[in-house]
């Protein structure tokens, strides 16, 4: 359960280099997120089992080798979720600053887009423009639904956390685990989806800064949603 900080650290140094070149498929893109963003989940998750913040949880966590596994595996799909998420967002950003493209390959291959095209289109050149956008938006879309599936099994296995904690709380004498366990919030924050723009990465509404981010977030951390 516990995991070394200093190990988290080199993976997500060498995970930098990932970075430096292009994907070719959707593995890929699922292991920066698992070398980057949950490996973040674990540090974080070790900071919050800690005994000076949560020493309820770490009795409770103690109980079941089950809900351990559980807790890590929903760090992990969060990660490679948040990775792709990342990797999407930052098309452009990428594209304009760096010359480079990220979008998994044989997706793209998929739907007849090059890299080539998709740097002159994030370059300002305008030929083809309307066709290579339609494309695209398909591109996103496909690699959007790899990252909803990693969410989609965090929940599913975010279920089984909770069913598991209620069988613990239904047998258990310790004290601390059945007066603390009133107050726990039982669920994780949620995020924000491209399907709000059609999976448009050119939208505006994708660049702006949106407004309604860090109140979405302390909201839906209160609430503890996915």
């Amino acid at each position: 359960m516990v995991f070394e900080t200093n190990s988290i650290l080199v993976q997500r140094v060498s995970i930098k280099s990932y970075q430096q070149g292009s994907t070719s498929y959707p593995n890929e893109l699922c292991s920066y997120g698992e070398g980057l963003y949950s490996q973040l989940n674990y540090i974080v998750q070790n900071l919050l089992l800690s005994n000076q913040l949560s020493p309820s949880t770490i009795k409770l966590v103690e109980e079941s080798s089950e809900l351990q596994n559980l807790i890590t595996e929903i760090s992990a799909h969060i990660g490679q979720s948040t990775g792709i998420a990342s990797i999407v967002i930052g098309t452009k950003y990428y594209a304009q600053n760096k010359n480079q493209i990220n979008l998994p390959i044989d997706i793209m291959t998929k739907h007849d887009l090059s890299q080539e095209s998709l740097l002159r289109l994030f370059q300002g050149h305008e030929d083809q423009k309307a066709e290579i956008e339609a494309k695209l938006k398909d591109v996103i879309y496909e690699t959007c639904v790899v990252a909803n599936d990693h969410l989609l099994t965090a929940r599913e296995k975010l279920k089984a956390v909770k069913e598991e904690i209620s069988k613990i709380i239904s047998t258990t004498e310790d004290e601390l685990i059945l007066r603390k366990s009133k107050t726990w919030k039982k669920q994780v924050p949620d995020c924000l989806f491209l399907e709000k723009n059609d999976f448009d990465i050119l939208s505006k509404n994708i660049e702006n800064n949106y407004w309604k981010l860090v109140w979405n977030s302390y909201r839906n951390y209160q609430k503890r949603q996915i």
